[in-house]
């Protein structure tokens, strides 16, 4: 039996920012980082997309593409902050 507990992607960046669009097609999904920046993402896999929505805080691992698209990898949510 082989289990794996993390996966490693290389060249990995991750970014931690809020949803402002996801593709019709879950195709791609575009944050905003908490500095103001954007950020389009393409979809390693459309199903990564399927519980998201506007307005998340998404902690995201991303991938340069080989056309040089940067490619969303993994998808976890944030906890809002405690108040």
């Amino acid at each position: 039996t082989l289990t794996a507990g993390e996966v490693a992607f290389a060249d990995a960046r991750t970014v931690t920012a809020t949803i402002t669009a996801v593709a019709p097609d879950q195709s791609s999904v575009t944050l905003q980082t908490a500095a103001g920046s954007t950020l389009t993402l393409a979809a390693a896999d459309p199903h990564l997309l399927d519980w998201v929505g506007v307005g998340d805080d998404v902690s995201v691992t991303y991938t340069p593409g080989t056309d040089g698209t940067p490619v969303a990898r993994q998808i976890t949510a944030v906890s809002p902050p405690s108040t």
